[in-house]
């Protein structure tokens, strides 16, 4: 019961913080919610990117002490 109470209660606030959100922005919500997730998507390629490159480093770091290339021909 309590479950259903809280959630209930949740349901109830996430509804009405999106009525604010829509009622408050209108039109400029969509660019809103394109905004954040076009900046969120390169803020994580960027990570992304970096973390590539500094394993692709290690990577070669390792191989050259063989002596040999670690690219097929």
């Amino acid at each position: 019961m309590k479950n259903g109470v809280l959630l209930l209660v949740f349901g109830v606030a996430a509804a009405g913080a999106a009525w604010v959100f829509w009622y408050s922005l209108g039109d400029y919500g969509a660019l809103l919610l394109l905004l954040i997730a076009v900046v969120s998507l390169l803020v994580d390629d960027r990570r992304l990117r970096r973390s590539l490159r500094e394993k692709g480093a290690r990577h070669e770091e390792r191989y050259s002490k063989r002596g040999g290339s670690d690219q097929a021909l």
